[in-house]
């Protein structure tokens, strides 16, 4: 009975039949037109809170919200930690999405995008010796191709998988080097600078490939030691 409930309310959520800000029914009209108990009602507006739907607000009611990145990011962030997605598991998720970021962040990107990923090669650059700053650096540059695309779905997709992201990069960056990491990230920024969607796309694929071998390299190595 909760999950009709929760469907149903969804739908008029979604669908627009309850505007965004609009405050529902009191409980007692929304049981009688549902035709539910109060508990299956309250259920169903906590399971919708949860998701970002609804928002209660003490002395104003059951607000109608739209439903923030944060929520499904959240979820899938939550998923990976609990079934110890793997970090060979993560790249084959992960390098499509990003030649794609890549070949439309050159098509679409702004000037301030472009500023903020030349900050982030320039902060790398000056800060060779400070592996947090790099590992930070690098991933302001992919969040600012990711936003570049002006696709809020590559977002909700990629940064959950933050936490693996962070260990591929340390544990790339503390074996091989931050240089090979400089040199696929200029010739990134140069392709989405002249918006060479093409180009972009294949420098980001070298650099996924490379860092797959990097990482399958060093998982051979900790085998054997």
């Amino acid at each position: 009975m909760v999950d009709a409930v929760v469907e149903r309310l969804t739908r008029a959520i979604v669908g627009g039949e309850i505007a965004e800000g609009e405050t529902l029914p009191t409980e007692g009209e929304l049981c009688e037109q549902l035709g539910v108990s109060r508990s299956v009602l309250r259920e169903a507006i906590r399971v919708l809170s949860f998701c970002g739907l609804l928002e209660v607000k003490q002395g104003r009611g059951t607000i109608v919200c739209t439903p923030k990145e944060s929520i499904p990011q959240d979820a899938i962030a939550m998923f990976v930690e609990a079934n110890n997605v793997s970090l060979e598991h993560m790249m084959e998720f992960r390098a499509p999405i990003e030649v794609e970021v890549a070949r439309l962040a050159a098509l679409r990107r702004d000037d301030e995008q472009l500023r903020t990923m030349q900050d982030s090669l320039d902060t790398i650059l000056s800060s060779l010796q400070s592996l947090e700053t790099c590992i930070e650096a690098d991933t302001a540059f992919h969040h600012a191709l990711v936003a570049a695309t002006g696709n809020p779905v590559f977002a909700i997709t990629i940064h959950p998988i933050s936490n693996l992201l962070r260990r591929s990069r340390i544990l790339t960056i503390k074996h091989f080097g931050i240089e090979v990491v400089i040199e696929h990230h200029v010739t990134i920024l140069d392709a989405v600078r002249r918006q060479d969607s093409e180009a972009a796309a294949v420098a980001m694929s070298l650099h996924m490939s490379h860092t797959s071998a990097n990482l399958r390299d060093i998982g051979l190595h900790e085998e054997t030691n």
